[in-house]
């Protein structure tokens, strides 16, 4: 049976810049509301570029790591690098072909939530990827899943970013019915070239994301601030 071709924009821009150095920009939307282009450049950033929330989470990973959403493997290159072992699993196949391009040996091609090989003491959900849950209710379900992957004593390090201050701040926005559900659930579109997806992705702020970690029976506690109304958080066994 054909499968049927599954748009990865993303991936796309970042095999490009790969292949070329040429540092095409994706176009973003965030519920029909155009946000500033996202170059492919920085998901090739060395350990020294990251910015301070990044090396926040990297300073307390610890064991065996699952970099979730690792897209080009900048966080797992730098982890390697300092002698850690890492499993880096990602939906696109083309972001699969960078890492292994770029020297990683243990990447996975699949949906987090059909994985299943725990024995892991961190896993890293960087980037806002939090968001990966999609929704605020799947969000007990994708933290119970990530729990059973976790060593006794392990912990999950990841970003999120509350965006309140954009529904204050850009009129568009301000035009969300907050009635019809949870503000931080928004359609998340990507544009390279002719390349085209959509997807679902939740910015959940930090009270929730303390509310949900408590259902699923981890201990949350907040491990830095940025700039950007995001914030890194550790959820702990």
């Amino acid at each position: 049976m054909q499968l049927s071709y599954q748009p990865d924009p993303m991936g796309m821009a970042v095999m490009d810049y790969l292949k070329s150095g040429v540092d095409k920009p994706i176009r973003i939307w965030i519920n029909d509301v155009e946000e500033p282009l996202l170059y492919p450049s920085v998901f090739f950033r060395s350990g020294n570029e990251l910015p301070e929330i990044e090396k926040t989470a990297l300073s307390v990973t610890k064991g065996k790591v699952l970099d979730v959403g690792a897209g080009a493997g900048c966080h797992s290159l730098e982890l390697i690098s300092r002698h850690l072992e890492v499993v880096s699993i990602e939906k696109s196949s083309k972001l699969c072909d960078v890492m292994k391009i770029r020297g990683l040996h243990h990447v996975v091609n699949q949906d987090v939530m059909d994985y299943h090989q725990g024995g892991f003491d961190t896993i890293l959900l960087l980037m806002n990827g939090f968001g990966i849950a999609g929704t605020e209710d799947h969000l007990v379900d994708f933290l119970t899943h990530l729990k059973a992957l976790l060593n006794p004593g392990g912990q999950i390090v990841g970003e999120s970013t509350d965006i309140f201050y954009m529904i204050e701040q850009k009129p568009a926005m301000r035009e969300i019915d907050l009635a019809a559900g949870y503000y931080g659930e928004v359609n998340f579109k990507l544009r390279y070239q002719n390349e085209e997806a959509v997807l679902k992705w939740l910015y959940a702020d930090e009270f929730l994301l303390e509310a949900i970690a408590g259902e699923a029976g981890l201990n949350f506690e907040i491990l830095d601030r940025g700039p950007d109304y995001n914030f890194l958080c550790r959820l702990s066994v």
